[in-house]
């Protein structure tokens, strides 16, 4: 008994739940007060509240990653690169240019584990960082010379160092396999991006802004969702139900922003989402 109290009274004491619930409560009493008050600020409020719980932001993420399914990386055919789109790791929190890895870095380890496997000949690392100001090493860079530290051969780890989003991570990316001839590759992301990143992949094929001949197998990894559920968690407001809410409104929005700029097929993404 003492287990489930203490795991109930801690829920609902945390920041961001006993806020969110005092102005509730603020709001009702404030409607209260006098007449004609109007109920949209509760709704807003509510809604956000909806928005900040694991079910709402589980939901959301589910309908991005569900687009591929999860890969056996066993019976995986040999390729000739992992193709790891960037952000894995924390630019501003770089200690002595070494990589704070955040919570992709299950791109990383999955490159890792292909190469070991011999699935691949070479770990093709993209990205400078996403950061609107950069300074410093590119995170592409920092991977790299972390993976030499620890053990791997240079001449198998190729880098872009210049790009800074999807588009740039395939061209630039792309350029540098060129150089040693490498068509096919794995591509490597978070299962939320990879729908978006393929679409992207697709596009610039069919207007002839990369090799025809380059195939990209998706490889989702990095899960965001809870695909147990999670009890009474998963209905009580917290910061981190906002957090990967936040994350998966952010990448319709790419799809999206994408599309008007012409490097998503709009007749495409329309089919996929209705």
């Amino acid at each position: 008994m003492f287990f489930y109290l203490s795991k109930i009274f801690s829920l609902f004491l945390l920041p961001f739940p006993f806020f969110y619930f005092c102005g509730f409560l603020g709001l009702v009493v404030y409607r209260r007060s006098a007449k004609r008050k109007p109920m949209w600020p509760i709704l807003i409020y509510l809604l956000f509240g909806a928005f900040s719980t694991d079910t709402i932001s589980d939901r959301l993420f589910q309908s991005l990653e569900d687009k591929f399914k999860p890969a056996n990386l066993d019976s995986l055919e040999p390729a000739d690169s992992a193709f790891v789109l960037g952000s894995m790791a924390n630019p501003l929190a770089s200690v002595n240019e070494q990589p704070q890895f955040t919570d992709g870095v299950d791109r990383l380890l999955t490159a890792i584990d292909l190469f070991n496997s011999k699935k691949v000949r070479y770990l093709i690392l993209t990205g400078k960082s996403s950061m609107i100001a950069h300074s410093g090493l590119a995170e592409s860079t920092q991977l790299k010379q972390y993976l030499i530290k620890h053990g791997f051969s240079a001449e198998h780890i190729l880098i872009d160092d210049e790009s800074r989003n999807t588009v740039e991570n395939f061209k630039y990316g792309l350029t540098v396999a060129k150089e040693k001839n490498l068509q096919n590759h794995y591509l490597i992301t978070s299962a939320f991006h990879l729908y978006r990143s393929m679409l992207i992949f697709e596009t610039l094929k069919d207007k002839h802004e990369i090799d025809q001949n380059i195939t990209m197998i998706p490889i989702p990894v990095d899960y965001r969702s809870n695909r147990t559920p999670p009890g009474i968690e998963g209905y009580v407001p917290s910061a981190h139900g906002i957090f990967k809410s936040s994350i998966a409104l952010k990448e319709y929005i790419g799809l999206i922003s994408y599309s008007i700029n012409g490097y998503i097929n709009y007749r495409r993404l329309l089919q996929d989402l209705l």
